[in-house]
């Protein structure tokens, strides 16, 4: 099962700074359950967390808030994923039928 990446960035204060991070997370979809099969999948895990291209050191609690704000956000970014993908192909499928179309209008 293929876990789908993405990023977001987020305003964090180091020291008397406000920086802006870049997390990096990834999510593993979640399978229903079945009769035959327990549910699985649904797990966020947090991949990196940036400033400037460089890894940040966190506290904790810092880390647990930046990954609740990744749950939060999972289920959007993995929907407009599949949209983005289903506009993708609903664009190829019609391309190819105009092409087609073109080809036997034009010989």
């Amino acid at each position: 099962m293929p876990n789908h990446r993405f990023q977001f960035t987020v305003d964090h204060m180091i020291g008397r700074n406000e920086v802006e991070l870049v997390v990096t997370y990834s999510v593993t979809p979640f399978i229903a359950a079945t009769y035959w099969q327990p549910a699985e999948g649904g797990e966020v895990e947090i991949q990196s967390i940036k400033h400037k291209g460089q890894p940040v050191t966190l506290t904790d609690g810092e880390e647990e808030a930046i990954l609740a704000m990744a749950e939060a956000r999972a289920a959007d970014d993995v929907a407009e994923e599949a949209a983005s993908y289903a506009d993708w192909k609903y664009q190829e499928h019609r391309d190819r039928l105009l092409m087609a179309q073109f080809e036997r209008d034009h010989p």
